[in-house]
């Protein structure tokens, strides 16, 4: 090759490094890579990698580069370095606070659980219990109703409602005999009973007649003379 001729080769080669085209295509390479979105997600292949796609720029051979775009490829190198190290970190960082939220509210959801299932139990137990009381409570009713049976096969005596008032029991009664059937009122206090009869002159103008006059008013007597006082109620219905 003449000396012309390397002249013009180098000329050329030096007009193109420095031409604006060269500078422009080495600053749109430098913001697409600072543009590129450094929080993508790919397949996991490593569970102690973090599952990120690293920034990275394409490579050039250093001896191809002019020498101020060498220094500011090296200087773009480092920053993305430095990217991709904050980006791995807080990518570790982020899911380790997932998994621990995770477990937080694990072990929450299990002590409620637990607390339900607790609660469940004592209910179960309440249930239990409640249904016991309601069958006593009927055998009871049950026992009651077979005494009052009783008490009204031998004695002609019906105990109709029974109320408790600021005096007392109020007892509402029915004796039963040949005679007829007499209603009346008992007050029990804490040594007295009070006899009110429940006589209507039209209904019971026939009983009246043969009632005991001190059955047809108000008496008080103490709770030692309250056989007597149910023996003569007997007696003057039957008699």
């Amino acid at each position: 090759m003449d000396q012309q001729s390397l002249k013009t080769s180098r000329k050329t080669f030096k007009q193109r490094r420095d031409s604006p085209e060269k500078e422009e295509s080495h600053l749109d390479i430098k913001e697409n890579i600072l543009s590129k979105d450094h929080r993508k997600y790919g397949t996991e292949k490593d569970n102690d990698k973090p599952n990120v796609e690293p920034l990275s720029i394409p490579r050039f051979d250093d001896n191809n580069l002019p020498r101020e775009r060498r220094h500011e490829y090296n200087e773009l190198s480092k920053l993305l370095s430095k990217i991709n190290a904050l980006q791995e970190q807080s990518f570790r960082m982020a899911t380790k606070e997932i998994v621990h939220t995770s477990e937080t509210q694990s072990k929450e959801l299990y002590g409620t659980i637990a607390e339900l299932k607790r609660e469940l139990e004592s209910e179960k137990k309440n249930n239990d219990q409640l249904r016991q009381e309601l069958a006593e409570s009927k055998h009871y009713v049950q026992e009651v109703d077979e005494e009052k049976l009783l008490v009204k096969e031998l004695f002609g005596l019906e105990v109709l409602s029974s109320k408790v008032v600021e005096e007392g029991i109020r007892y509402t009664c029915r004796n039963t005999g040949r005679r007829g059937q007499l209603e009346y009122q008992l007050l029990l206090d804490d040594s007295n009973f009070t006899f009110t009869p429940c006589l209507h002159p039209q209904r019971d103008a026939e009983l009246m007649d043969y009632l005991p006059e001190y059955l047809t008013e108000e008496i008080i007597f103490t709770k030692e003379q309250g056989k007597l006082f149910s023996a003569r109620i007997m007696k003057a219905l039957q008699d």
